[in-house]
């Protein structure tokens, strides 16, 4: 069963809801006639235009025409189509149809098999290739060929509509018939209408039919009447109820319909646009910002964003995040400073006069006095409903609805008040430009001059939790508590800060805002600083409102913008390194993005969460529940490299050439809400470290990069800091110079470790010949130094040899001689006087002789020859135990033959000098000589008991040590002396004996 019901359409306030923003040739585009849109996957905008085909990003429009694409040979492209496989397709008056793949545009004209190069549709098949419609014709272009078809509806009288699903609708005289796309052709479906005559009149004569994802069909079928179809219901909506001229005066147009994601329609027209939203219709036109009233476009992007194509120009519609009450709304001033909502609900605006804003209109009157030549600096209404008004010069309340002026005779100056406060004691203060008043019971205290303030011109006024009242003022912050002001932690660093907002959170925390030098925090005596640098905004905090999701919303002159409440605690505690903020301006609905200041209160939060801000034109309203987060992240797409500013191609990788030093990479994020608020981060991997922060450029730089392979990345958050989930990415390679290639390296080494070789060859010969002059040098030296030992103890030995021989054959024979004449005298004399003396003499001489002996011996010992080597050993080791009384142990080999006259005499002196050393030095107990005859050397040990010595081969020692060492090179032995103080010392000698032949 049918249903009929009528709708009166009534206008909504398209200021209210929506942003529109246009774009003609003076913004860059090549032409105004915009014909066709099209989103594609990688996130580009695409417009036909009649001269030309434009790329956009949502700050640069890139055309592509005659000019500067080869395969373009008509600028006039009338219609857009991207396919499955993510092919762009473009349909041109006699240019034929083109296709742009991979970043390359080909065409496709008769030449290749159409017939025709007027393309006047393009549209999609789930098998694959695009279904066109030229002059006459209709054809599908697959796998390189054209193939003609013919449209099962061509027999109608109306023209086709193609819904999103891909069905095409059209109206016949008694029915609807539905065009279902198969695989290979289609097939009409006919749906039937109930057979009114009229109503089928009127729906032949209408000019759309629209499907909508819920399966509703919309179509219009004159200039007046719109009808939608669901549930088997029929609707109609009669437009001459919409305002904004006669819907009579012309017949309408319905051409083109889209849907946006909340669900709102968009009906385009020769006479406006109509948007379809809660049951209610709106006509949007010229007058709301539209470039023209003929709608030829209409495109709903995947973050929302309406797109709408004229004959005059792009249209793009967007929610606005904030409205605004100004002049054109009623309010008598733009300039607004002070906004207060009393208890009453109602609002009050502060400018050059009062405004109240009550059950949506704006009533204004003028307090009083010169305050419309002043200003109101400040509203407050007190706990007893007084509403307290300050102007420059001048103080008003208004008591029970009777206004009064205030007296400032007690002031005893002409001052200004920007803000007041009653606080829990009945105190009333009053902030002003000459400093802190207090009145209490009828009594004012002035506070010209606190502790820890640089300037005293108070602007705000905060009471906390514990009763505890806070002062911001141009030069610093000042604090109340328990009838005194007292110091707090952190009140030194805010001295010479300009404190304009304080703000309590439910965690205690006190959030200081300053005029240009960031935010603070103070929370259990800890002041945390936030700043631009650290991802506010910017640096001024006018004002902070807190909403319901715990986001504060703060007023500078460059705008509102909103930073999480979390994120700051985190920042704080060391959890993130950075915060994120969203801004909010002119492109979110705001007249004017400078906040005023200083006054108070200088914005606030309504009952309903609303939150109201004072602008240099008007109030700026904004409503947090209503606001949706942007969760859709920008697409990333690497646009152009250019190596040493000269563009290059860059589709599978940059190379640098030795010589190329400068690389640029243009890149772009394609998000459309705020596009100019899009922030970026890129790294090259094998270069930087880390990302690197590049705000909202769009480029980046690299110069003088070390050869090697290296990967671009880039990624992009849009303006609510939504990151992309991947990054564009681009191959680098840096080729090296020939100098620095391996090869050339490799052939470099090769020669350098040549040269280096042969160097080394030439310097180990200049070596070995120094080497071996030296060690001829040195062998001569030796072999000098030796025959001259040899020769020096030659000598020595004979020199002893003839004294020996003196004392033996001279001296010792003359003793004997006394000695026999001594005795014989004794016997011949008779006294006994004599005998006695010549019997001395004779002992005398008899000991003198022994010793003359002795000496004889030690330098020539006379047994060597009679007796051989060892024997004379022994001998002297029982001399040197009879003179001494040291007992020596004695073990000897036979030595006979072994040794030349000249070895024996060396290798006894060695024995002798050792024992020397011994009864000297060694204090020992006992002493042992022990000589061994090996096969090929003859070893011998000399060891004692005695106190030792330190001893150190590099040091010089005594002649005794010297003279055995000298002696036993000369033998072509080795000597080794083993000694510590304490413990002894072992002396042995090895003597290599020569082969005889």
């Amino acid at each position: 069963m049918w249903w009929l019901t009528a709708f009166v359409c009534l206008m909504t306030t398209a200021q209210a809801q929506y942003r529109f923003d246009s774009w003609t040739t003076a913004e860059g585009l090549p032409q105004n006639s915009v014909t066709a849109l099209v989103q594609t996957r990688d996130g580009y905008l695409w417009f036909t235009t009649i001269d030309g085909l434009v790329r956009f990003d949502g700050l640069r429009f890139t055309v592509f025409d005659r000019g500067n694409t080869l395969a373009i040979t008509s600028n006039r492209f009338l219609c857009l189509y991207e396919d499955a496989s993510g092919v762009l397709w473009a349909g041109t008056e006699y240019g034929g149809l083109l296709r742009y793949r991979h970043g390359e545009f080909s065409a496709l004209t008769t030449a290749q098999g159409l017939p025709s190069n007027n393309i006047e549709e393009i549209r999609g098949n789930a098998a694959g290739g695009v279904y066109v419609r030229y002059p006459g014709g209709y054809g599908w272009w697959r796998e390189g060929r054209f193939t003609a078809v013919t449209d099962p509806l061509t027999t109608l009288q109306e023209k086709t509509f193609i819904a999103s699903n891909g069905f095409r609708w059209r109206a016949a005289s008694n029915e609807v018939i539905r065009a279902v796309v198969t695989s290979e052709t289609e097939r009409a479906a006919k749906l039937r209408f109930i057979g009114h005559t009229f109503f089928d009149y009127q729906l032949m004569r209408g000019r759309l039919l629209f499907e909508t994802r819920q399966g509703a069909l919309w179509g219009s079928t004159d200039a007046r009447r719109f009808f939608r179809v669901q549930d088997n219901a029929l609707t109609w909506f009669d437009l001459g109820a919409l305002p904004r001229g006669s819907w009579n005066a012309q017949p309408a147009q319905f051409t083109l319909a889209a849907e946006d994601r909340d669900g709102t329609l968009w009906f385009g027209t020769n006479r406006g646009l109509l948007c379809f939203r809660a049951g209610r219709l709106t006509r949007y036109t010229t007058a709301d910002g539209l470039a023209d009233n003929e709608i030829t476009g209409l495109l709903i992007d995947r973050e929302g964003i309406v797109w709408v194509a004229t004959p005059h120009g792009l249209t793009r519609i967007s929610k606005q995040a904030i409205t605004t009450l100004s002049t054109p709304q009623g309010l008598p001033y733009k300039v607004v400073h002070p906004i207060l909502q009393e208890r009453s609900g109602s609002i009050l605006i502060g400018s050059y006069a009062l405004t109240r804003y009550a059950n949506g209109k704006l009533t204004s009157f003028n307090v009083g006095g010169t305050v419309h030549q002043r200003g109101i600096e400040s509203l407050y209404e007190d706990p007893q409903g007084v509403l307290w008004i300050g102007s420059k010069g001048e103080i008003w309340r208004i008591v029970k609805g009777r206004t009064e002026r205030f007296p400032l005779t007690q002031f005893q100056t002409e001052l200004t008040v920007y803000a007041f406060w009653q606080d829990r004691a009945r105190n009333f203060w009053f902030a002003t430009n000459q400093g802190l008043f207090k009145l209490t019971d009828g009594k004012l205290t002035a506070y010209a001059a606190l502790a820890g303030l640089s300037e005293h011109e108070f602007r705000v006024i905060h009471e906390d939790r514990h009763g505890a009242l806070w002062f911001g003022a141009n030069g610093g912050l000042a604090k109340w508590q328990d009838g005194q002001f007292v110091a707090f932690a952190g009140q030194n660093q805010l001295t010479h800060e300009k404190v304009f907002a304080l703000h309590e959170t439910a965690d205690g925390s006190l959030w200081i805002g300053t005029y240009d030098n960031g935010l603070r925090r103070l929370r259990d005596g800890q002041l945390t600083v936030y700043k631009a640098e650290h991802g506010l905004f910017n640096n001024e905090v006018f004002r902070m409102l807190e909403d319901e999701r715990e986001n504060f919303w703060i007023s500078s002159n460059k705008g509102i913008y909103r930073v999480s409440k979390r994120q700051l605690d985190d920042f704080a505690a060391g959890k993130i390194a950075a915060i994120s903020s969203v801004a909010y301006g002119v492109a979110d609905g705001m007249r004017n993005v400078e906040c005023n200041a200083g006054r108070s209160p200088a914005g606030s939060k309504m009952r309903d969460g609303k939150l109201w801000f004072p602008t240099q034109d008007g109030v700026a309203i904004v409503d947090p529940a209503a606001l949706t987060t942007n969760t859709q992240p920008p697409a990333v797409v690497i646009e152009q490299a250019f190596i040493n500013r000269q563009t290059t191609h860059w589709a599978s990788g940059v190379t640098l050439q030795p010589g190329q030093e400068n690389l640029e990479i243009a890149y772009t994020g394609l998000s459309f809400s705020k596009p100019e608020q899009v922030k970026f981060q890129y790294k090259l991997e094998g270069w930087d470290r880390d990302w690197i922060e590049a705000g909202t450029r769009r480029s980046a730089y690299y110069s003088y990069l070390r050869p090697g392979s290296y990967h671009f990345k880039v990624r992009a958050a849009n303006s609510d800091g939504v990151w992309s989930d991947t990054s564009a990415e681009l191959p680098l390679t840096v080729i090296p110079p020939f100098y620095r290639t391996w090869w050339f390296l490799s052939l470099l080494l090769l020669a350098a470790s040549a040269a280096t070789f042969a160097l080394y060859r030439l310097r180990i010969g200049q070596l070995n010949r120094l080497h071996e002059t030296r060690e001829a040098f040195s062998q001569q030296l030796l072999e000098s130094q030796e025959a001259f030992a040899r020769r020096l103890i030659e000598a020595q030995e004979h020199e002893r040899q003839r004294i020996a021989a003196e004392l033996h054959d001279g001296l010792g024979q003359n003793l004997l001689v006394i000695k026999n004449r001594a005795l014989l005298g004794a016997m011949e004399s008779n006294e006994a006087a004599a005998q006695t003396h010549f019997t001395d003499i004779n002992e005398s001489v008899a000991v003198t002789l022994e010793e003359v002996r002795t000496i004889a011996y030690g330098l020539r010992p006379q047994h060597l020859g009679r007796l051989g080597l060892a024997s004379t050993i022994e001998e002297m080791a029982e001399r040197v135990t009879a003179a001494t009384g040291l007992p020596i142990t004695v073990k000897t080999a036979p030595l006979d033959g072994l040794f030349t006259p000249e070895a024996q005499i060396n290798f006894f002196r060695i024995v002798q000098e050792a024992l020397n050393n011994i009864v000297k030095h060694a204090d020992a107990a006992h002493a042992k000589i022990e000589i061994r005859h090996g096969a090929q050397e003859i070893n011998l040990l000399i060891r004692d008991d005695g106190c030792g010595f330190h001893y150190d081969a590099n040091e010089q020692h005594g002649l005794g040590l010297v003279s055995i060492a000298e002696r036993v090179r000369m033998l072509n032995g080795t000597l080794q002396i083993q000694t510590e103080p304490g413990s002894g010392t072992t002396l042995t000698v090895v003597i290599r004996l020569q082969e005889k032949p």
